[in-house]
């Protein structure tokens, strides 16, 4: 059996906002479609305060049963860079359905948080993934879903020293699957290489707000099941105060029941000086 393939891709930046919307067209029934969102929230910039600190809600007109399947989050707290309070890189993946093919859909995200709803620098990835069987749950294989974060480097330390890179351990059920990875930043125009192997999905920062939102992602289709084998990220790109990896792996439709959201936060961790 073939495995799943990525069926169209679209993304939208928002920055001093509590919502965004991305256009995403798709050619086959059937397919998963997901959202990862990353951005900056959490502190408090001069007289400024970005309050999100979660994804309320991912909805579209054509899409059904949107469900958190993974979220992260690295607080920066290196000076200069960061401010007092300290600025958190976010992460959430969410994956919905569609049972058509999608038209230049309109996929809305809405966030929340406690002082007030805004994102700093923020963005939205959207994707489709498509079966030889369409989906009508969850496409994650039952065991292949994995995070890794921390606050890995302060660029404007006196004197810079390399990020780490990022990498984590999957194992799946099933053979044929397709693996996507993604590097989620901030304050670097982008984070780190796709691994060896992988061809590149969506690479973009915002460039926008106090501390750039950035995603580096791939995917590759493999053959056979995967027993404890480590993903890492190829090169050192730019410079990040705080990460968050995920790496997921897609069966082939229709899918599976719904387990819990993974989730993983790194607080208070040391830069490299």
């Amino acid at each position: 059996m073939a495995s799943p393939a990525v069926d169209g891709t679209a993304r939208i930046d928002f920055t001093s906002a509590s919502s965004g919307v991305a256009t995403l067209t798709t050619t086959q029934p059937g397919d998963a479609i997901f959202a990862l969102v990353v951005w900056g929230g959490n502190f408090t910039q001069g007289a400024t305060t970005y309050g999100a600190t979660s994804v309320a809600s991912i909805s579209s007109a054509h899409t059904t049963n949107w469900q958190k399947i993974a979220s992260g989050n690295a607080n920066g707290t290196g000076a200069p860079t960061s401010p007092a309070t300290g600025a958190t890189c976010y992460a959430e993946l969410w994956q919905g359905l569609a049972a058509a093919p999608l038209t230049a859909e309109a996929i809305t995200v809405n966030m929340t948080g406690g002082v007030n709803s805004n994102v700093d620098s923020g963005q939205m990835a959207v994707f489709g993934v498509s079966s030889a069987t369409g989906y009508t749950a969850l496409a994650q294989d039952p065991n292949a879903l994995s995070l890794a974060t921390t606050v890995s480097y302060d660029s404007h330390a006196a004197v810079p020293g390399p990020n780490a890179l990022a990498t984590v351990n999957i194992t799946t059920t099933n053979a044929a699957d397709l693996l996507l990875e993604f590097f989620c930043n901030i304050n670097a125009a982008v984070g780190q290489g796709i691994p060896a192997g992988f061809t590149t999905l969506i690479t973009h920062a915002n460039a926008s707000g106090n501390f750039w939102a950035g995603i580096t992602s791939g995917y590759e289709q493999v053959a056979a099941a995967q027993n404890n084998v480590a993903i890492t990220t190829s090169n050192t790109i730019g410079f990040t105060e705080g990460w968050v990896y995920i790496v997921l792996a897609c069966q082939n439709g229709p899918g599976r029941a719904a387990p819990p959201p993974a989730t993983f936060s790194m607080c208070s961790t040391t830069n490299v000086h």
